[in-house]
């Protein structure tokens, strides 16, 4: 007999969207099944894509026998799961193969987090019903401590910031949704308009990124977690 609703996905101590972990708890009917990842870049990068392309492929055929639904975030599973698929999609590549996975027939229905990301998936192609659910934030996390205590990290007199697993500028081995290069590349006009400004980035930086920063109005923050984020 068939349980409800199956979600996999990866679990890493140093990625700061918690969409899931805040939700997943709270859906009773929902099995989570999660592949933890290591920290390191090179190591991590290879087992990202070995546990992608390899592992779960084979839990997605083998959880196919017991369960009737299953939740993902990466429309790469679709195919190798039997059921019905409800999917997450909150960094779509607009691509031909992920336009034709969203439109299989398992797909019961695709959630994105803006208008802007469903109005182009629509555009690209996709025929299945998009909703739309926000990126939402727990006030609870906000400590007034921390937001004063961060406040006095500020030199200057404005502040912009990315904050992202990994902050990489060109870098191949690396998912493309993380390279800054155009960021990184138009700072110099932005600095010429307003001197004042710093750059921000938050989260783990390669050796080039690291580079480009020397001599520049730009802090190297490193991961910080979703509470001082917000």
């Amino acid at each position: 007999m068939k349980n409800d609703i199956v979600w996999i996905g990866f679990r890493s101590a140093k990625h700061n969207n918690i969409r899931y972990a805040d939700l997943l708890p709270r859906l009773r009917r929902v099995q989570r099944i999660e592949v933890p990842l290591l920290e390191t870049r090179l190591v991590g990068v290879f087992e990202y894509f070995l546990v992608r392309k390899v592992l779960f492929p084979i839990l997605c055929r083998a959880l196919s026998r017991k369960y009737l639904y299953m939740l993902c975030t990466d429309p790469f599973y679709i195919r190798h799961f039997s059921g019905s698929v409800v999917v997450d999609v909150d960094d779509p590549k607009y691509t031909f193969e992920e336009v034709k996975l969203l439109n299989n027939e398992k797909v019961k229905a695709i959630v994105t987090t803006t208008e802007y990301i469903r109005s182009q998936l629509i555009s690209a192609g996709v025929i299945k019903d998009i909703y739309v659910i926000p990126q939402g934030v727990n006030l609870n996390l906000i400590n007034d401590r921390r937001i004063q205590e961060i406040r006095m990290l500020k030199k200057g007199d404005l502040v912009c910031g990315v904050a992202q697993p990994w902050i990489c500028f060109g870098e191949a081995d690396l998912p493309a949704e993380y390279d800054l290069s155009l960021l990184l590349n138009v700072m110099p006009k932005v600095w010429k308009l307003y001197p004042n400004l710093q750059l921000w980035l938050i989260g783990r930086t390669t050796t080039s990124v690291r580079s480009w920063a020397k001599n520049k109005p730009v802090r190297l923050i490193g991961y910080v977690s979703h509470d001082d984020i917000l």
